[in-house]
């Protein structure tokens, strides 16, 4: 509908409110009345806000759910605990959708403004004032989240009994575990996710007031789009301010190291995505004009037309372009500082292990047998008994407790053959039966010091046997990984419950030995023994943890993607669906429907690679940081780039763009009159 029968429609309620009204009320209820006006007749622009907006209520309900539900009496304590240890990932992915949807409701409402200058300026020149402008954009995006929150709301009860499927089917949340509705639970999660959605809404709004605000009553009587200036004072300032965090952030986090520096980094893409965003428009004619090469090249006209479109509008170049920017550059960064730091994870845990084979006999009686065969071997320096479980610990003072730790039952004489240990406090030689030697990266977590008394529970079957140990030694390592609690063989087989088997661990005197040894070991034990190079052995153990690594990397990613995908199509349909004036106009001048599409069609595949190019700039960046971070403690850690990640993303992104650039065109109207479109 055209902004000027818009305006027009609410002249009377500007008039008698603008001068016989003079309470405050009476104006709000007026602003109200065209904010409702507004958004009914333009659903279609604001459909992306209430998309996001309707997607992080029912995230952040359903969160809030499944967090509720795991608190709510008779639950096991087990199970309690186990829904505890992922509601940071719940709550992670909460947070994700209240940036994320800030970015598009921004996104949005600027898109929103800018179709909407004349009608704004007429607003102003029937005596609305900057304030109310601005009271009105705010009411808008009240509206819109007021409409997101119910329905989104009501979307989080269906939505939290997946969210319970997905993290169960996953492994990441017990087979047992269920959602459980009441009245306090889902009240409180309504209040909560409301509360955030109309927080979110207002922050999204708060650039596209302040444009609105100051919009003359001049713009009227322009025929013609000019585009404002592409970088203001304000936007410098904020983008220059962004950057600089998130260097900042990702500098800090390297210093920091550990588990508190990998945080640090994996959050460290929000700032510098919004800064880079900020300042796209200064650099988004360089960057483009790369990328326009190609296709300037490959077309007559169409591909050199899109070019120059792309160089003449960069505040609109830069606003079509930062969604993509944001997919790729929050999801790969995610992606590719998990990738980074279960790399270094893994080197860490295969480096600590000296073994070179490992034998997994079928019953402990067997065990005995082949331990005692493979150390007769030719070239066997070691075979040691080793005892796999979980633990509880806690602290004598009731301080904290730990329901499950993984732990390694050891002979005390055989740990420096057996494992690469550089003892920083204590001695190997207090290791005894009654106390445990711990990697520093998992005493500085817990607070342990050498000599101090802790209570262990060792599984047996029941209820556990409780012990008091003390901490005999502290190696280095575990900054990376999470190392096993190193204790006593003889009393994890002392307690062992019934069909619990050790495993036989053989150190070939050299190198050049090991495959001879390989060799020997599959002919000693009975058909129900197994033996597996060390190499084979890791896999095997790292198979459960690469598995939740992966459910929940993709959960998040798929997640944030899907949202941001939003994002790109919503913008992208806005920005090319505002358009159509221009579009019709070059049809007057001669240009066929086929090259109209395939200008289109270039120039939105020119922004979107613009925007994959400086995401990948950001993923890059935060990979590289992560890397540094996990040199400090690991040398020898990988460099894990995520470039398959980074080329779906990359590619579904694309996609969107390109699709959703065509749509207006595509099933438009087909009138060619130049007066038959407005300016909206």
């Amino acid at each position: 509908m055209d902004g000027r029968v818009i305006a027009a429609d609410c002249t009377p309620a500007l008039r008698r409110h603008g001068t016989t009204a003079r309470d405050e009320s009476a104006g709000h209820l007026m602003l109200m009345e065209i904010a409702r006006q507004t958004v009914r007749h333009r659903l279609a622009t604001f459909v992306g806000a209430f998309i996001a907006l309707t997607s992080g209520v029912a995230m952040l309900s359903s969160a809030n759910l499944v967090v509720l539900s795991a608190n709510v009496g008779g639950m096991p304590a087990e199970e309690a605990a186990a829904i505890n240890e992922i509601s940071s990932l719940l709550f992670m992915l909460a947070s994700i959708a209240a940036f994320l949807s800030v970015f598009v409701v921004a996104a949005t409402f600027a898109f929103a403004v800018g179709r909407r200058e004349r009608e704004l300026a007429l607003l102003r020149g029937i005596g609305a004032t900057p304030r109310q402008v601005r009271r009105l954009v705010f009411l808008e995006g009240l509206l819109v989240a007021i409409a997101a929150g119910i329905v989104g709301t009501l979307l989080g009860l269906p939505g939290g009994a997946l969210l319970v499927s997905v993290l169960v089917s996953n492994g990441l949340a017990p087979a047992s575990f269920t959602l459980t509705l009441s009245a306090g639970t889902v009240l409180i999660a309504a209040v909560v996710s409301t509360t955030v959605c109309g927080c979110v809404a207002t922050l999204g709004t708060l650039s596209a007031a302040r444009r609105a605000a100051a919009i003359r009553p001049i713009e009227a009587l322009r025929d013609a789009a000019v585009e404002p200036s592409a970088m203001t004072r304000s936007r410098w300032a904020m983008g220059l301010l962004f950057s600089v965090g998130g260097l900042a952030t990702a500098a800090f986090g390297i210093s920091q190291g550990g588990q508190l520096g990998g945080a640090l980094l994996m959050f460290c893409c929000y700032p510098m995505v919004i800064g880079l965003a900020l300042l796209a428009p200064t650099f988004v004619g360089p960057v483009t004009a790369l990328v326009t090469a190609l296709p300037a090249r490959l077309t007559t006209v169409t591909g050199t037309l899109a070019a120059g479109n792309i160089r003449t509008a960069t505040r609109r170049s830069a606003g079509t372009a930062a969604p993509v920017l944001l997919a790729v550059g929050v999801t790969v960064s995610f992606l590719g500082t998990l990738g980074v730091l279960s790399a270094a994870g893994e080197s860490e845990t295969r480096g600590f292990h000296r073994e070179d084979a490992v034998v997994m006999p079928g019953s402990v009686s067997e065990a005995a047998v082949i331990r005692g065969e493979a150390a007769a071997i030719d070239g066997v320096a070691l075979a040691s008994t080793t005892w796999e479980t979980r633990v509880a610990l806690a602290r004598i003072d009731d301080a904290w407790e730990m329901d499950s730790q993984h732990a390694l039952g050891v002979d005390p004489s055989h740990i420096e053959q057996l494992f690469d240990v550089t003892v920083l406090a204590g001695s190997l030689r207090e290791f005894t039966e009654d106390s445990v030697v711990v990697d520093a990266g998992q005493a500085a977590i817990l607070g342990w010091s050498v000599g101090d008394e802790v209570r262990m529970t060792v599984p047996d079957g029941g209820a556990g046997t409780e012990v008091v140990v003390r901490v005999a030694a502290i190696f280095a390592g575990g900054e990376m990984a999470a190392l096993p609690l190193l204790i006593p063989a003889t009393l994890v087989e002392e307690h062992a419950p019934a069909g619990a088997t050790p495993a036989i661990r053989v150190v070939a005197e050299s190198d050049r030995l090991i495959s001879s040894v390989l060799g020997d070991l599959g002919g000693i034990g009975n058909a129900t023994g197994r033996v597996l190079t060390i190499d084979d052995w890791f896999d095997e153990l790292m198979a459960p943890d690469r598995m939740a690594r992966q459910a929940a990397s993709w959960v998040l990613a798929g997640f944030v993607l899907t949202y941001t995908l939003i994002a790109v199509a919503n913008t992208s349909l806005m920005s090319f669906g505002s358009r159509q004036r221009e579009f019709e106009l070059l049809k007057k001048l001669g240009a066929t429907r086929a090259q109209t599409l395939r200008l289109i069609a270039w120039e939105s595949l020119s922004l979107g690679a613009t925007g994959i190019l400086l995401g990948g700039v950001v993923a890059v960046g935060t990979c590289v940081a992560t890397w540094l971070l996990a040199l400090e403690s690991l040398p020898t850690a990988p460099l894990a780039l995520p470039w398959i990640e980074f080329l779906l993303v990359g590619g579904s992104c694309l996609l969107i763009t390109v699709g959703t650039a065509l749509l207006p065109t595509l099933f438009g109207s087909r009138d060619t009159r130049v007066g038959a479109s407005t300016s909206e």
